[in-house]
C-alpha cells in the first residue's frame, strides 16, 4: 500500500512553533523596557514594603435597597452586583421602584426595601446570606 504524502508546506513566520512563547521576563522587558518592579500591595491596602503608607480604600456607593455603601461603582454601572448586606442584586434596567426586577425574581425595589426594614434582607429567604454592615458601609 502506497502512502500519500502531500506537498511540503512552508512554515509560516506568523504561526507559533513549540516553545516559542515569550516568558514572563521576556514579555516584561519587551513591552516595558524602562519599567521597574512594582511592590506588591495586599488587597487590604497594606504594602509589602516596610514603612509604606497603605493605599486609601476606594469610595463605595450606596445600595439602592438598603442604602449601605457596598457598591464598588455607582448603581448605574454596578451590573448584577449583589449587596452583601441585604442581598439585593443591583438591576441597572429598573426605571422606577415599583417595577418588577428580573434579576430579583420579580420583586420590586419598594418590596425589597420594606423587607429590609423588617427582616434585614431584601427577602426573608436570604437571611442566611446577609451580614451586618461595617462602620464604613453604614447608611450615609
Amino acid at each position: 500500500m502506497k502512502r500519500h504524502i502531500g506537498p511540503k508546506v512552508k512554515e509560516s513566520p506568523f504561526l507559533p512553533t513549540a516553545n516559542t512563547f515569550p516568558t514572563a521576563h521576556d514579555e516584561k522587558s519587551a513591552a516595558h523596557p524602562e519599567s521597574e518592579a512594582v511592590p506588591y500591595a495586599h488587597p487590604n491596602g497594606d504594602s509589602a514594603e516596610n514603612g509604606a503608607e497603605p493605599a486609601p480604600a476606594p469610595p463605595k456607593f450606596p445600595c439602592p435597597c438598603c442604602g449601605c455603601r457596598t457598591l464598588p461603582v455607582p448603581a448605574a454601572d454596578a451590573i448584577a452586583y449583589i449587596c452583601p448586606v441585604c442581598f439585593w442584586e443591583n438591576d441597572v434596567f429598573l426605571s422606577r421602584e415599583d417595577e418588577p426586577s428580573d434579576e430579583n425574581h420579580g420583586m420590586t425595589l419598594r418590596e425589597a426595601r420594606a423587607n429590609f426594614r423588617q427582616f434585614h434582607a431584601c427577602d426573608p429567604r436570604f437571611l442566611r446570606y446577609v451580614r451586618a454592615p461595617t462602620e464604613e458601609e453604614q447608611n450615609a
